[in-house]
């Protein structure tokens, strides 16, 4: 959907009082979840940070690995950061959406058209990073349930090294048996690739990937 070449953002979809999500928005049905009455509740690992409590170290990272290699996902608690600043990131938030001027809102938008790293968009939340872990750990593709009563905010933070750093499977998790799957890179170079790239089609991970 685009209107004199730019593109439609989805606040501009929800202020339209549409009662129905554009077909652009559906996941196709073999990509849904199955819902199921007889199927158990599943719940997300929770993992409590203890306040970065020294004695608990051990037990919490084990806890952060399963979570990483069996859900690429976890709920966090007990980080230390107060509930009065959570609330305030969420207002700023909810205040640059609603409030900001259109002009405003899309000269911070991650320009879909363009390989600019910065910004705020979906593509920032598609990345599939594995190659530290060897491909270990999960990377959870960001997917939302439309909610017609609320609205939601995400607020994403990444923790990346520095630009000049090369990045490979790190050799704590190598062995034998799991040999590295993936050439170390530069990070930045990497980084690069990717928003040139973009995310559709293959994917730009593959391209370091190993013989085996």
């Amino acid at each position: 959907m685009e209107v004199a070449g730019e593109p439609i953002r989805v606040q501009s979809i929800a202020q339209a009082g549409l009662t129905q999500v554009p077909l652009q928005y559906v996941q196709p049905p073999q990509h849904r979840p199955i819902h199921s009455s007889s199927s158990p509740p599943i719940t997300i690992p929770v993992i409590d940070l203890f306040g970065s409590d020294p004695a608990q170290r051990d037990l919490v990272r084990a806890a952060i690995g399963r979570a990483c290699n069996d859900w690429g996902a976890f709920h966090v608690i007990g980080h230390g950061i107060s509930t009065d600043l959570l609330r305030r990131v969420k207002r700023v938030g909810l205040t640059f959406f609603n409030d900001c001027p259109v002009a405003d809102k899309v000269r911070y938008a991650c320009d879909p058209t363009s390989s600019a790293t910065e910004g705020y968009g979906s593509r920032m939340l598609e990345r599939d990073d594995t190659i530290i872990t060897n491909g270990k750990y999960k990377s959870a593709q960001h997917r939302a349930i439309t909610n017609a009563h609320r609205a939601r905010l995400s607020v994403a933070t990444f923790h990346d090294p520095a630009k000049a750093v090369k990045i490979s499977p790190a050799s704590q998790l190598l062995s034998k048996s799991s040999p590295p799957r993936f050439r170390g890179v530069v990070y930045g170079d990497y980084v690069s690739s990717w928003y040139t790239k973009g995310p559709e089609g293959k994917r730009n991970i593959d391209a370091l990937l190993l013989e085996s």
